[in-house]
């Protein structure tokens, strides 16, 4: 799952290089159910293998429950969002997200 994660998002990430050279790094909201150190530590690896192959783009993958992943959407502080499909179905509806990628 997680090698198929990669690869998606080096995909996706890959048609920005141009844009990273003078933006901040992308940030990926990520639902965690678990304490946020734990989750951390989990797709840290995920994060520096991303930013391994990028060269001059930066990819920050953030842990957030429900409350802190919806406000970071609301407040547009997020690029990308893993979710569960029926709060990616909520969303939707209350910040207008655009269709998922996976």
């Amino acid at each position: 799952m997680k090698k198929a994660i990669l690869s998606g998002l080096l995909f996706c990430l890959g048609l920005t290089q141009s844009w990273a050279t003078s933006h901040p790094p992308l940030v990926i909201g990520l639902l965690a159910f678990e304490p946020k150190e734990i989750a951390q530590a989990r797709w840290q690896p995920l994060e520096n293998r991303i930013n391994a192959h990028l060269n001059n783009l930066q990819v920050q993958i953030i842990p957030l429950n429900y409350q802190e992943l919806n406000q970071a959407i609301t407040q547009r502080e997020i690029d990308f969002v893993f979710t569960n499909s029926g709060h990616f179905i909520q969303l939707s509806q209350s910040s207008g997200l655009s269709n998922p990628l996976v």
